[in-house]
């Protein structure tokens, strides 16, 4: 952390994967990320979301997968009142992305950062 000063804000452990699990179940919760960009950006920056999809979704089967792409898209746009974000529909806004749900998701690691 020292040579990437100040790139890095913080890193904290603070609550442990049973609590997690048990949040990701609730229908209320969103799924989003604080990573921030510079030169040496924290893993979840770009591996918040494939994170969710390896994790709970199929590994530990907490949620189905439209389910977690509900809590990544429609979810966080309706909380926020982005009324033309969150679905896929004619006159929305929108950033798609493709991708193969039988995949290894997780690339991103503390050593290897930038990978999408």
């Amino acid at each position: 952390m020292e040579r990437e000063w100040p790139s890095v804000i913080a890193l904290y452990f603070a609550i442990s994967l049973d609590d997690v699990a048990y949040i990701m179940k609730s229908p209320l919760q969103t799924i989003c990320t604080d990573g921030i960009m510079g030169s040496h950006p924290h893993p979840r920056t770009y591996g918040s979301f494939p994170r969710v999809l390896r994790k709970y979704v199929r590994e530990l089967k907490i949620m189905s997968l439209a389910e977690a792409i509900r809590k990544m898209t429609l979810e966080p746009a309706r909380r926020l009142r982005l009324w033309d974000r969150g679905l896929i529909r004619e006159g929305m806004c929108a950033d798609l992305v493709l991708f193969n749900p039988l995949y290894g998701y997780l690339l991103n690691n503390s050593k290897r950062h930038i990978s999408f």
